[in-house]
């Protein structure tokens, strides 16, 4: 009965500073290991490149497995032998990475997204403000997330607050639009009402070119620029509607639009999709977009871009060689 005081105690001064920003089962595991088994406690946060994420069979982002087994081998012995076998099993529920470790089950990267949605200590994304006990600088907090997705419905709302994010810089010289563009992928499947859609895809249009900013630009081969998570939302977006729906959706926002840069991504993205400019087509059900209605939309696209030359935009479009090209 004195732990059960003791760990309740601890809770209710550590857990209202983060409610709402964590998983409460995750928090109440990680604090529980902090009152009584604080080895355990100082290794994680110590260390959130070996507990974070997933396991990297081939180390290529982070610790392989084979360096994740020589670290958990050699700190699990400072813990005592009869709470070990328990220690074990609380941080694989935990940290799936450390079941590569202990049970050769391995998770892929696609299941961040999930964690992170999910505000589990287990997503590097959230795994600081179980240890910080506030929002790091720059994270876009749990609370801000589902605020800017109810104002996804309204075009002028939502692209306000896009280019208010693309405005903020982080610490590490990117800006905030970067985390949020990133975050909105796990939002993309379900979480986002098929009515909302139109409006989400026509602020991008309206505002993208915004976000285009060279803070942003790729680190390394395998980052990714702004544009690149613009495209990944509207694919992942457009593949819940009809393909007329589709065409209907992008022939109107790309009509009705200013992101020049980004309508040419757009578009030329689906001509990937066809085999254009020397791509591998996608099979024919894979395509968002029929070639007829793709040309329909090149030829909308290319008006747009003559458009914005005669009102003398143009020059001042980002990624010019490319809308050019």
């Amino acid at each position: 009965p004195r732990d059960v005081v003791r760990l309740t105690n601890t809770l209710s001064v550590t857990y209202p500073a983060v409610a709402g920003e964590v998983n409460p089962v995750d928090f109440i595991a990680i604090e529980t290991l902090r009152v009584f088994c604080p080895v355990a406690y100082d290794v994680i946060r110590n260390n959130d490149k070996m507990f974070a994420g997933h396991a990297d069979s081939t180390g290529a982002l982070g610790p392989n497995v084979e360096d994740l087994k020589t670290f958990h081998e050699s700190w699990i012995e400072q813990v005592p032998q009869g709470d070990r076998q328990t220690i074990k099993r609380m941080l694989m529920r935990l940290f799936p990475k450390l079941e590569a470790v202990w049970s050769n089950l391995y998770y892929g990267p696609d299941q961040e997204s999930t964690w992170r949605k999910q505000l589990r200590i287990c997503s590097p994304d959230r795994f600081s403000i179980y240890f910080r006990l506030t929002i790091p600088e720059c994270v876009i907090s749990n609370a801000e997330m589902k605020a800017i997705l109810a104002l996804s419905s309204d075009i002028k709302s939502f692209g306000r607050r896009l280019v208010e994010l693309a405005n903020q810089r982080c610490s590490d010289g990117t800006t905030r639009v970067r985390r949020f563009l990133e975050q909105f992928q796990d939002y993309t499947e379900t979480d986002i009402p098929l009515d909302y859609i139109p409006a989400i895809v026509q602020a991008l249009f309206d505002v993208g070119d915004q976000l285009l900013r060279p803070e942003d630009e790729p680190h390394g081969i395998i980052d990714s620029g702004n544009d690149i998570r613009i495209r990944r939302i509207l694919w992942q977006l457009l593949r819940r509607l009809s393909e007329p729906e589709r065409f209907k959706i992008l022939k109107k926002t790309i009509l009705d639009g200013k992101a020049v840069a980004i309508i040419v991504q757009v578009v030329s993205g689906l001509g990937d999709q066809h085999g254009r400019y020397g791509a591998t087509p996608l099979e024919e059900e894979r395509r968002l977009i029929s070639l007829e209605h793709l040309e329909e939309l090149e030829k909308v696209a290319l008006a747009k871009i003559r458009d914005s030359a005669r009102q003398g935009f143009l020059l001042q479009s980002p990624d010019l060689p490319h809308i050019l090209y």
